[in-house]
C-alpha cells in the first residue's frame, strides 16, 4: 500500500503542530525540573564519560606506531565536537521540548515538587554516583563480551570476503 507524500506531510504537519502547542506553564515547569534534577552537571558527567570511553576504546586499538599522532589528532578533533554540540545551552531547548511534550503540567507540576523534597533531593545528588556504578558495570559487561563480538565482527568479514552465496 502506497502512501501519499501529501498525506505524509499533513500528518508531519499536525504532529509538528501539536508539539508546537505545549503550554508555556509545562516549558517553565519542565526548565524547574532541569534545574532541580542537576541536568547541566549530568550532562557534563556523561561527557566525561564519553570522552574516558573513547579514550579507551582507541588505546586499545592496534594501531601502527608511525600512525599515533594521526590518531591523537583526529581523537582530539572528534571530542572537540562532540563537546562542542554536547553543552547545556545548546542541548537545554531540546530536552525542554522533550519534558514539557512528555509530561502534562499536573505529572511535571508532581515531578518538581519530588525533587524540592528530601527523598528528591537525595536522588538528584546521589544520580551521579549512581549512574557512575551503573556505567561501571555496564563497562566491565562489555569488556567480556569483547571477544565474543570480535569473532563475530571476523566472522561476518570472512563472510562478506567471500561473496554473495549462490542462489
Amino acid at each position: 500500500m502506497k502512501i501519499s507524500s501529501t498525506v505524509v506531510v499533513v500528518a508531519a504537519l499536525l504532529c509538528l503542530g501539536e508539539a508546537a502547542a505545549v503550554e508555556p506553564d509545562n516549558r517553565k515547569a519542565a526548565e524547574e525540573l532541569l534545574t532541580l534534577t542537576n541536568a547541566e552537571q549530568h550532562l557534563a558527567d556523561m561527557r566525561a564519560q564519553i570522552g574516558q570511553m573513547m579514550t579507551a576504546q582507541l588505546q586499545s586499538m592496534n594501531v601502527p606506531e608511525n600512525m599515533r599522532d594521526k590518531l591523537a589528532h583526529f581523537h582530539q578533533q572528534l571530542m572537540d565536537i562532540i563537546f562542542e554540540e554536547l553543552t547545556f545551552a545548546k542541548m537545554k531547548p531540546a530536552y525542554v521540548d522533550i519534558y514539557s511534550s512528555t509530561f502534562t503540567a499536573k505529572e511535571l507540576s508532581g515531578l518538581v515538587s519530588f525533587y524540592k523534597g528530601p527523598v528528591g533531593r537525595a536522588y538528584a545528588n546521589k544520580s551521579p554516583a549512581l549512574m557512575k556504578r551503573m556505567m561501571e558495570v555496564a563497562q566491565t559487561k562489555m569488556q567480556t563480551l569483547a571477544p565474543r563480538i570480535k569473532k563475530m565482527n571476523d566472522d561476518f568479514i570472512a563472510e562478506l570476503k567471500k561473496g554473495p552465496s549462490p542462489p
